[in-house]
């Protein structure tokens, strides 16, 4: 089973216990110990591939759903979900698990769309322009955390070939882990070549 996250930079502590994509696939196949080996497919494509919940697997046993369930909850609860008057930009807003509130923003272009998640609770630039820079900062999001705007996300909206834009892994304070850690994570939809680049050369400092 992962560990559970280490404090951040701040001192603010993290969920004490891994949420439901926060697990990789070793991990998962620690979970598992004791099922038979073909269960970790079946758990891997039905959350990445097939974007299900647990309690949706149909392939798995339903005790095993459960138990899966209540070893690894949802780390976000959608608050609210707005839409634009033309319907171009969607802009979700989820809870945490510890009560902090964070945004994932849907912009649809006539040739693309660009998805901007949120890679910290808060924000530790505290740049003078921006409300949320001012408001300060809570604390970096797990990797699940990340990956959990984008598949709940998915769940409503078509994007198949759309761009992201991480918040807040850039720059001092930036959260360069999770972002990383992300880049890796094989959800049906592509992250820019560009920013995965930025981001490995800034995990690499």
């Amino acid at each position: 089973m992962a560990q559970a996250p280490d404090p951040d930079e701040q001192g603010r502590e993290l969920p004490s216990n891994p949420s439901l994509y926060d697990l990789n696939r070793d991990e998962l196949a620690s979970l598992l110990d004791g099922e038979p080996r073909f269960r970790l497919d079946q758990l891997w494509s039905g959350l990445y591939e097939k974007l299900l919940d647990p309690a949706d697997i149909s392939n798995l046993p339903k005790t095993l759903r459960g138990a899966i369930e209540g070893l690894l909850p949802p780390g976000l609860l959608q608050v609210r979900r707005s839409v634009s008057r033309d319907g171009g930009t969607i802009k979700f807003l989820w809870q945490l698990r510890d009560g902090f509130l964070i945004e994932t923003v849907l912009m649809h272009y006539d040739d693309r769309t660009t998805v901007c998640i949120s890679s910290q609770a808060g924000c530790a630039m505290a740049c003078g322009f921006c409300a949320t820079g001012q408001a300060g900062f809570d604390r970096h999001l797990t990797v699940g955390e990340i990956v959990e705007q984008v598949i709940r996300g998915m769940l409503g909206e078509l994007f198949p070939d759309a761009q992201f834009v991480i918040t807040g892994a850039l720059g001092p304070g930036g959260n360069a882990h999770g972002p990383n850690e992300f880049l890796h994570v094989p959800t049906a939809v592509r992250v820019t070549e560009c920013l995965a680049l930025l981001l490995r050369s800034h995990a690499t400092r």
